[in-house]
């Protein structure tokens, strides 16, 4: 079932407020992307790994309201990829749900992106590039909220490791001039 994309699926938007359930819940903050660039995407609903880069604007001020529930899988999010496009707008590693929530029974479609990286900080308003590179799983209920959250960290944990595969299978996607700014 898990498979890398022929071809990245390139989107980029403004990080939106999302349902809040990334941090509180699940412990695992996410970066909801707009409505009309979801509307826009092809690709089947599921979970997915990727890249991807954030673009803050000038008057930006990091909010220091995040907080996550569920600390205690701190390291076990963090990738060891992290790529410099420019000293301002490094690329980082992620994993994103594209889909309906079948947990939650969502009305719309969302892509929530998860950066494998800790900011420690909110950054809506913010501009978000994403390359989508590889599919993990269809979305599906779980039995409990603890399944669920069990499951998300194995795709974490599945993306880290895909994504740290030697550098010379990224470069094509990393250096994409979609990234340079």
């Amino acid at each position: 079932m898990q498979h890398r994309l022929v071809n990245a699926v390139y989107v980029a938007s403004q990080v939106v407020k999302g349902f809040g359930r990334g941090s509180k819940e699940l412990g695992v903050p996410t970066a909801n992307l707009e409505d009309d660039v979801v509307h826009g995407l092809t690709l089947d609903d599921g979970i997915y790994y990727g890249f991807c880069q954030l673009l803050h604007p000038p008057n930006f001020e990091a909010t220091k309201e995040f907080k996550s529930s569920q600390n205690n899988n701190e390291n076990e999010n963090q990738c060891t990829v992290v790529l410099d496009s420019s000293p301002k707008n490094p690329i980082y590693p992620m994993v994103c749900s594209l889909g309906w929530n079948p947990q939650y029974n969502n009305k719309t479609r969302t892509l929530e992106v998860h950066i494998l990286h800790d900011f420690g900080y909110d950054f809506y308003g913010s501009l978000i590039r994403v390359a989508i590179c590889g599919f993990i799983r269809p979305e599906k209920r779980f039995e409990s909220l603890k399944a669920l959250i069990e499951t998300i960290h194995e795709d974490i944990r599945f993306a880290i490791n895909a994504l740290d595969q030697p550098m010379k299978n990224w470069t094509h996607i990393v250096t994409n001039r979609f990234f340079y700014v």
